[in-house]
Parts: C-alpha cells; sequence; structure tokens
C-alpha cells in the first residue's frame, strides 16, 4: 500500500509538471505568433521589413513573450506574493494552496529555462537585425535605419550603443544566473548562487533602458503614402491595349495587395530590373497606360514638364511557379494564349543571353486573336531562331503561330515582312492538337516530353486531356500548368 502511494503522488507530480509547460509553451507559442504575424503583416512596418526581412518579426514576436516571463519569473519565489495568497486564499482551500507553495521551485525552473531560451532567440534576431542595418543600408530611408551607412561598424552598434550595450549586459547577466544555478554549482557554491540571482535587479535595470533608445520605428502616414514598388526606369508602348514597364528594382513582399493587381514579372538578363508587361483590361491598367502615355509624350516634347516621373506600383510575389522546372527538362512543349505567353519569355531570354543545355529541345505554340499581341515577343522570338541556326541547332527550337481573328496577309506582310521567321511560322484559325501531338509522339518515341500551358481553363482542360491520351501510344508525356489568378 505504501508502495502504491509512492507511485501514486511520484507519478502526480511527474503529469503536473508536464500539463504545466505544455499550457505554458502553447501560450508563448500564440503570443508570439500574434506578434509575429502583427510584425510581418502591418503595413507600418514595410520599408523596416524590407531592411531587416524575418529578424524584425522574430525579435518583435518574442518581446511580448519575454515581457510576461520576466513579469511572473519572480512571483513563485516572493515571500511577501505568497503570503497575500495565504491571506486570501488560505481559509478557501488550504489543500490547493500547499499544493501550489510545493512547486513554486518547478514553476520557477519553468519559468527561468523558457525565458533563457527565449532571450536567446531575441538576442540572435537582433544580431541578424544588425547585420542586415548595415548590409540592406538604404540611403532613401536612413531615418528607420539604425546604422549610419553602408560602412558602419557592426561591434560599434552591438557593444557601443545604448541598446546594444543593454542587450549585452542583460544576456550575459541570465547566462550567468543560469549557470550559477545548476544543481552541480549551487550544491557546491551555495552563496555564489545567492548572491548571483540579486544581479535580477541590474537585469530589470538594464530591462527599462533597453528600449528607449527607440530603434524600431513605424511609418504613420500610411493613409497618405502607401507602400510602393519603386521609380519607373523604361516604358515601352506597344499598343493602345499593352505596356511594357521596366523598373528600377524588383518588387519586395507587400501584405494585402488585391488579387486583381497580380500580373506576370519577366525577369531581364540584369538581376537588378524586372520587366512587367500589362494587359490593359479597364479600371486601374487603363489609367496606368493613360500615364505612361502621358509620360512618353512629355518625353517627345522637349520643353514639356513629365507630371508623372514617379510612376508607383503595388506588386506582390514572386510566387513558386512550374515554369521553374523548365531548365530540368530535356524536351518541353509550351502552349501559351495571348499574355500566356509571358512565362515562357524567361525561358527565351535566358537561351539567348547563356547556353545551356537544357532544355535540348524546345517546341513553342503560340495563339492570339490579334496581331499586334505577337509584336511584345516576335523580336526575342526571332532572334533565338536565329541563333540556334548559327549554331546548326535548327531543330531545337520549334514554333508555330496562331493568329486567330480577323486574319489579313497584307497586315502580316506589312508587321513582319522583314523577320521571315515569324511570317513563315504564322497560322490562321486554331491549333489542331491531334495533329500537334501526333508530331510530338512520332518525334520522341519512348521517350518523355514535358508539357507546359498558360491560358484559360477551357485550353488547359484540352490540353490536360490530349497528354492523357497520346501517352498511350509511347511517348510519356507530362503535364504543367501556370496560372495568374
Amino acid at each position: 500500500m505504501e508502495r502504491a502511494n509512492k507511485i501514486y503522488h511520484s507519478s502526480r507530480n511527474y503529469i503536473f509538471k508536464y500539463i504545466i509547460a505544455f499550457f505554458w509553451i502553447g501560450f508563448n507559442f500564440v503570443v508570439f505568433c500574434k506578434a509575429f504575424n502583427n510584425y510581418h503583416h502591418d503595413v507600418e512596418y514595410y520599408y523596416l521589413s524590407r531592411i531587416l526581412g524575418n529578424g524584425l518579426c522574430v525579435s518583435r514576436g518574442t518581446v511580448p513573450v519575454l515581457n510576461v516571463t520576466m513579469a511572473l519569473i519572480t512571483l513563485p519565489t516572493c515571500k511577501t506574493f505568497n503570503l497575500l495568497l495565504h491571506k486570501l486564499f488560505g481559509r478557501w482551500s488550504m489543500r490547493l494552496l500547499v499544493h501550489y507553495l510545493e512547486k513554486t521551485k518547478v514553476l520557477h525552473l519553468l519559468l527561468g529555462y523558457s525565458l533563457l531560451i527565449v532571450a536567446i532567440v531575441h538576442s540572435v534576431a537582433h544580431f541578424v537585425n544588425i547585420v542586415n542595418f548595415v548590409d540592406n543600408y538604404d540611403e532613401r530611408y536612413r531615418e528607420i535605419n539604425w546604422a549610419n551607412g553602408p560602412d558602419d561598424n557592426i561591434m560599434r552598434l552591438l557593444f557601443a550603443t545604448p541598446t546594444g550595450f543593454s542587450g549585452c549586459i542583460m544576456l550575459v547577466t541570465l547566462v550567468a544566473m543560469a549557470y550559477l544555478a545548476r544543481r552541480s554549482v549551487r550544491d557546491r557554491f551555495y552563496n555564489s548562487f545567492i548572491t548571483s540571482h540579486h544581479l535580477f535587479l541590474v537585469f530589470y535595470g538594464m530591462m527599462f533602458y533597453h528600449p528607449l533608445s527607440n530603434i524600431i520605428k513605424h511609418q504613420t502616414n500610411t493613409d497618405k503614402h502607401k507602400i510602393m514598388c519603386d521609380l519607373v526606369d523604361n516604358v515601352t508602348l506597344h499598343s493602345n491595349e499593352d505596356l511594357l514597364v521596366l523598373c528600377e528594382e524588383p518588387p519586395q513582399f507587400a501584405a494585402g495587395v488585391k488579387r486583381a493587381w497580380i500580373w506576370p514579372l519577366l525577369p531581364t538578363e540584369d538581376r537588378n530590373d524586372i520587366t512587367l508587361t500589362i494587359k490593359v483590361r479597364g479600371d486601374w491598367t487603363e489609367e496606368l497606360y493613360d500615364r505612361v502615355a502621358q509620360r512618353e509624350q512629355c518625353k517627345r516634347n522637349l520643353g514639356g514638364v513629365d507630371p508623372y516621373r514617379r510612376i508607383e506600383f503595388l506588386l506582390d510575389g514572386p510566387y513558386p511557379s512550374v515554369m521553374s522546372n523548365m531548365l530540368d527538362c530535356k524536351r518541353i512543349l509550351f502552349i501559351g494564349a495571348g499574355v500566356g505567353i509571358t512565362p515562357f519569355v524567361t525561358i527565351m531570354r535566358l537561351l539567348l543571353s547563356t547556353n545551356v543545355d537544357k532544355p535540348a529541345r524546345v517546341h513553342l505554340v503560340w495563339i492570339a486573336r490579334s496581331l499586334e499581341t505577337f509584336l511584345w515577343f516576335a523580336d526575342e522570338i526571332a532572334r533565338l531562331q536565329e541563333k540556334f541556326w548559327s549554331q546548326n541547332k535548327p531543330d531545337r527550337f520549334w514554333v508555330k503561330l496562331y493568329w486567330t481573328q480577323n486574319y489579313d496577309e497584307h497586315l502580316l506582310a506589312e508587321c513582319f515582312g522583314d523577320m521571315p521567321s515569324i511570317k513563315s511560322r504564322m497560322h490562321r484559325g486554331r491549333p489542331n492538337w491531334n495533329d500537334v501531338f501526333i508530331d510530338l509522339v512520332t518525334l520522341y518515341p519512348k521517350k518523355s516530353v514535358s508539357v507546359f500551358s498558360c491560358g484559360p481553363k477551357e485550353l488547359t482542360k484540352e490540353i490536360r486531356l490530349k497528354c492523357k491520351a497520346y501517352s498511350k501510344h509511347g511517348c510519356k508525356l507530362s503535364y504543367f500548368h501556370e496560372g495568374f489568378g
């Protein structure tokens, strides 16, 4: 019976410790996620997050966890607090009060371990922030940058500033108290253990001093000045429905952008630039086109004043794309409808600028309603064909273009008379998919071909069915779909 009681009490203590630990960790996790999400999505911290990245969210997300832990850690060992509990609840439930008093050491240790772990995570995140302040220094946002310039010394920010110095003192103090509180040290040097725990006065003093420098700043005029992409560097007007915009810098992620504003982004040869191809469909795209047209007209008029020197965009992304697998495929067929050609342009420009081995065979089918659409990237297609012809690889790039509405031979000759490689590959109407896939099966028996498509749902559904049907004829067709919505 006595042994059973011992097992019962030991198991009860064991379960109690782990239940408390489970709830405490869960509570801290919720608090951290809420704070992290706030700094990750709040537009007030957009420009600061461009400099610091996720280091800002981690460092600020751990702050409320630290605050709660530091507020509670001294309570289990505070005699005044325990005496107050005894007076308030002693008559109501003495058994519960005794159970709490027996577990004060367990609670204190739990809070101490969590404080040490979160403090280390917080400190590492701040060190990463210091590095990012220097490495990502931007003269345009020097008001929110802690560093004095791109050549600022990281050690100066870490040890010679009030915020950095106080943070180091707090971390060293906490580590010293934790080390001297270990059982092996505590049993041999108990006086040192007691003395070290009085360093909590220094710790709390530095805690109140640490945030006084106001390193973390937020934007206060979000209603008047919205987050943006960057300056527009160059613009090309293809027609009254299309424009090509070259931004000076790649866009960064901005929370809360509407889905209707997501458009294809095309990387150029320069990594610091992006090319944005926009189809004018109404609302903001029409207004953007009008502004760009006025901007270009003002450039032509030497005496004119350009009222739209700064054009700002709200861009979301980039997102993972199935098209990134193209470079790993040996044989590909890309089918694009209208603006659906844009994901393939990245591959075309890469093939133009480099001599990569894959893809070894490229088949392109581009379908469009108007001839003006083919003007977008006809030059790239023609130059890529000429490149492979000069390398004695005429069969590496196979092209078929389909003009589906208002086909006009005279207009075709007028637009592409000096580009025979484009004119000879232009066809009237829609493609016969059976002929396209029969050619693939004939060319590549018992081989694999990756089929990529970007276009309306009806087209992608039909291509998917054709891939499934013709895979039974000895050629393995793997289908991948890219969408913009």
